[in-house]
């Protein structure tokens, strides 16, 4: 018996209170998004702006808060060979090198996507002088490459991280011409 030790022990308390922005995203609205080409669903915030008219992607869901809003964006890529996920990634990797000023790639790693193995790339870019952190999942269905992609000013990127990832969690591939089984769920909220 030491009571030194009791005493330390009866003094120690767990904090119990929980992770404010945890909080925040559970009370966020969601609705889902229906594309019929290419056939998929995915949910965004109801307050998000939704723009499926434009040719960069199949549709754009943007913030509407706040100086150079995040975004998500979902596209596709109808594939005329045979590609591995890995020779998918390898290629894009490439591309976005070439294609974008100061491209600085700080992760690649496989993640799942509707229930099928995915890569996730996060790099950044600058442009006119801010910089952008960019977090790219996407995973191959038969012939067509699924990539949603969630854009945010770098000071930013953690502010809307945990929506963009419900976002892709509830991405589903849907259509009869479809044969893929499968659903990557957030067991938070179901979506």
């Amino acid at each position: 018996y030491h009571p030194v030790l009791e005493n330390i022990i009866s003094s120690i308390t767990f904090d119990q209170s929980e992770n404010p922005s945890s909080l925040e995203i559970d009370t966020i609205k969601f609705d889902t998004y229906y594309s019929d080409f290419p056939s998929f669903n995915i949910k965004y915030p109801t307050e998000w702006v939704t723009d499926d008219k434009g040719q960069a992607a199949d549709v754009i869901f943007s913030a509407v808060a706040g100086v150079n809003p995040s975004s998500v964006q979902v596209s596709h890529e109808f594939l005329t060979t045979n590609l591995s996920l890995d020779k998918y990634t390898s290629k894009s990797v490439t591309a976005l090198r070439n294609a974008l000023p100061n491209f600085k790639l700080i992760s690649n790693t496989e993640d799942v996507l509707f229930g099928v193995d995915a890569t996730r790339l996060v790099y950044t870019t600058t442009e006119d002088k801010k910089t952008f952190k960019i977090m790219q999942i996407f995973s191959i269905f038969g012939d067509t490459a699924y990539v949603v992609t969630y854009i945010a000013n770098n000071e930013n990127y953690a502010t809307d991280l945990q929506i963009a990832q419900r976002m892709i969690n509830s991405f589903e591939i849907t259509g009869t011409s479809t044969l893929i089984n499968g659903h990557y769920s957030d067991n938070i909220s179901g979506l």
